[in-house]
């Protein structure tokens, strides 16, 4: 929590931010606009939520309707997605006493879409820089369907209230000033310094805490009272800590699971990195002719493993990945009863039915990678052995084994017990 032990009170510049927000709601909602307000649970949308609230409470605006739009990627940590559910509850119930109601829509991946299904049974590779397929399925899909399906949206003026900063990376920079343009960051001066240029349904997206520090997200949160967010700084009560998808690639040290203070939530970051490591392993990728990578999909060997460092992490830690239960087929089984519980021939039949349209490159029989057959059980051993090798100097490993774990060598030895 960079920044929050110095700041008790706020100071002139501070509190001009704070203003510039509110000159900023005022200027974009007006009688009769419809709100949306994107919600991940994160500090930077939690301070949002908290500033529009403080906006309402002083204005009073008439007619106004609040939606709360959460997306469940159903890949989230754990601890996160329940603060964020509980947090919503919350907001409703206070915003309701404030006198708007508060319509709450959580949105998530179709299951053929989700992390575990484009793994195992598409055979996804690790995201890459160049491959950000998680971004789109997991996340901008399931939001532009929602907006696309609800109609309505279209009937009245729609502002979309999103907590973007430019401080948060690099990437992040580049793809705010591709929507967003760049000028003068004061609300009054150049409005259009906060709304994307992007056009979607007649709404109009607006980042109202773009040009918003760390500690300016920090010293805003540990000033207000009304809201209970301990559960919130304790999540990040760890220095560096930043939440998104556990199994996130993209990213040298998923920092979210080692914030936790409980070791067994290292072990969804050892397989986050093994999963990135056998990404990289050619015998475990199928080969093609196009794109800008000979590699294509994970191979039925490729797949088999992944199969398996899900179930091993589950019986080591004592954790349940999430989105396992929760992503359901349209019989209502979740996939955890489909991968793990039902005889092959018969999650094979769903599996067929569920996911039809899957490109032919791409299909492998699910018995193959349930049941892998001598040949790729050997080249499944000599991949582990790699990806042993290949993970000893990655710093999130070096890091878990500064906590008196090994959780690299621990699926591993599962895994090879498993072939």
């Amino acid at each position: 929590m960079e920044g929050l032990e110095h700041v008790k009170t706020a100071s002139s510049f501070f509190q001009k931010r704070i203003e510039n927000v509110y000159v900023l709601f005022t200027k974009v909602i007006k009688p009769k606009s419809r709100v949306i307000i994107a919600y991940s649970g994160g500090k930077d949308s939690t301070a949002l939520l908290i500033l529009f609230y403080n906006w309402l409470r002083r204005y009073t605006p008439e007619n106004i309707e609040v939606v709360l739009l959460h997306n469940d990627t159903l890949g989230e940590i754990p601890p996160m997605e329940l603060w964020t559910r509980k947090f919503m509850k919350q907001v409703e119930r206070l915003f309701d006493e404030l006198g708007y109601s508060v319509k709450t829509i959580i949105t998530s991946p179709p299951l053929i879409d989700t992390f575990y299904w484009r793994v195992v049974i598409r055979g996804y590779p690790a995201p890459s820089y160049n491959f950000r397929w998680c971004v789109k399925l997991l996340k901008r899909d399931p939001t532009h369907r929602i907006l696309q399906k609800s109609a309505s949206f279209n009937e009245k003026k729609t502002i979309l209230l999103t907590g973007l900063r430019e401080n948060e990376s690099t990437d992040r920079i580049k793809s705010i000033r591709q929507r967003y343009g760049g000028c003068s960051s004061g609300a009054g001066k150049c409005l259009a310094y906060f709304l994307s240029a992007e056009s979607f349904n007649h709404i109009e997206k607006v980042a109202p805490l773009r040009n918003w520090e760390d500690i300016d997200i920090w010293s805003f949160l540990s000033l207000d009272s009304t809201f209970d967010i301990s559960d919130l700084l304790e999540l990040y009560s760890c220095e560096g800590a930043r939440y998104g998808c556990w199994h996130c690639t993209l990213v040298k040290v998923q920092w979210g699971l080692h914030s936790l203070n409980n070791d067994k939530y290292l072990y969804l970051d050892a397989a986050r990195l093994i999963y990135r490591k056998i990404s990289d392993i050619p015998s475990l990728r199928k080969r093609k002719k196009t794109g800008y990578s000979k590699f294509g999909a994970l191979n039925a060997a490729g797949r088999a493993i992944m199969f398996r460092v899900f179930k091993a992490v589950e019986n080591i830690s004592g954790i349940k990945l999430y989105g396992l239960d929760e992503a359901k087929t349209r019989s209502n089984l979740s996939l955890r009863e489909l991968f793990y519980q039902l005889p092959t021939e018969q999650a094979e039949e769903i599996i067929n039915l569920e996911d039809h349209k899957i490109n032919p490159t791409r299909y492998i029989r699910f018995s193959e990678i349930k049941t892998p057959n001598e040949e790729n059980i050997n080249i499944i051993r000599k991949a582990l052995k790699r990806v042993e090798q290949m993970t000893r100097n990655e710093k999130s490993r070096r890091l878990i084994i500064g906590k008196g774990i090994d959780a690299v060598e621990e699926i591993i030895q599962y895994l090879y017990s498993e072939f």
